[in-house]
């Protein structure tokens, strides 16, 4: 992996299938963001780069010790591991991690999802969502509304794609359900060009 994809990855904040680390601390908690990404829909962890995507580097033979602790945890998540020499000064390490084709995969009986940037333990809906990809996830309506409003009251406002991005739902997924809260006087829309843009109502 070269500067110019490391840099196109540092450019996207932390998501649904992008994290960083500065140092991996915990294998086992980096482990759970592994199985995260092989239930949602894969994603790469930059380790070695600050929350705040700085470059901090990282002493390579000690930090690949903790990846390797890592991957033996996860053997049967498929992975691949980018080295990168940034500028010719700071090593990175990147884990790419591939979405799994035969959801969900457990950590010790424990299955992990990816909720925007956050790696979550799936309750009983959301292991019928990994299960049965294609429906209209079950998860709790009023819980994507908190964390919709939440999103919402710090952004001006979201498209269908975004949304979908945040939610790991396909864009016509995600649309579907913009338009059942913005019937319910949940949503209104605050741009009408192309894409529509969705904020909260004001009251």
């Amino acid at each position: 992996m070269k500067d110019e994809e490391l840099n196109k990855l540092r450019k996207q904040r932390e998501s649904v299938n992008i994290e960083f680390k500065s140092m991996i601390d915990d294998p086992q908690k980096i482990a759970k963001t592994v199985i995260a990404f092989a239930n949602t829909s894969g994603g790469h962890i930059l380790i070695g780069i600050n929350d705040d995507r700085s470059i901090k580097g990282i002493s390579e033979l000690p930090e690949m010790e903790k990846v390797n602790e890592v991957l033996a945890i996860v053997e049967s998540v498929e992975t691949v591991i980018h080295h990168v020499f940034y500028q010719e000064k700071k090593k990175i390490i990147i884990l790419e991690v591939k979405e799994s084709i035969d959801k969900p995969v457990d950590l010790f009986g424990d299955i992990f999802y990816r909720f925007d940037d956050k790696t979550m333990l799936a309750g009983k809906e959301m292991l019928q969502t990994l299960t049965k990809y294609e429906a209209i996830p079950n998860l709790a309506i009023d819980q994507i509304k908190k964390n919709l409003r939440s999103h919402l009251r710090l952004k001006f406002g979201i498209t269908a794609k975004q949304f979908g991005q945040m939610m790991n739902y396909s864009e016509q997924r995600a649309e579907k359900l913009l338009y059942e809260y913005l019937r319910e006087g949940f949503l209104m829309i605050t741009e009408i060009q192309k894409p529509f843009i969705f904020s909260l109502r004001q009251k």
